[in-house]
C-alpha cells in the first residue's frame, strides 16, 4: 500500500524535501520549548535558575527522554523513581524534591 503510494508520486525527492523540513521544524520547535519555555514558567513559578535544576535532574531528563513513546504510562513509575533518586543522590531539599514533580507534568 505504502509502495504503491510512493509508485504514483511524480517527484519523490521533493516530497522527502518536504519530509526533511518537517523535521527540522519539529525539532526546533521541541527545542524552543525545552530550552526557553519550560526554563521561563519553571523560572516564574520557583525563582530559581533552572538549567543548574535541569543539570541537577540530567540522569532522569535523559531517562524520560528514552522511554516517551506511547508506552509512557507503563514506564510512569521508573521516570517518577528516576527523579526522586536524582533529587536524594544531588541532595536537592524538599522544595526542590517538589519541584521535581511539577516538572514531571511538563515532560
Amino acid at each position: 500500500m505504502i509502495a504503491a503510494r510512493i509508485a504514483e508520486m511524480d517527484d519523490i525527492w521533493l516530497s522527502m524535501q518536504n519530509l526533511g523540513m518537517l523535521v527540522v521544524t519539529v525539532t526546533v520547535g521541541l527545542l524552543i520549548h525545552t530550552l526557553i519555555v519550560l526554563p521561563l514558567i519553571f523560572f516564574a513559578v520557583t525563582r530559581k535558575n533552572p538549567y543548574v535544576f535541569m543539570k541537577g535532574l540530567s540522569d532522569a531528563l535523559i531517562t524520560a527522554f528514552g522511554i516517551a513513546s506511547r508506552l509512557v504510562l507503563s514506564f510512569w513509575k521508573d521516570t517518577v523513581h528516576a527523579f526522586a533518586t536524582c533529587s536524594r543522590a544531588k541532595n536537592l531539599n524538599k522544595q526542590h524534591q517538589c519541584n521535581t514533580l511539577f516538572n514531571i507534568a511538563f515532560i
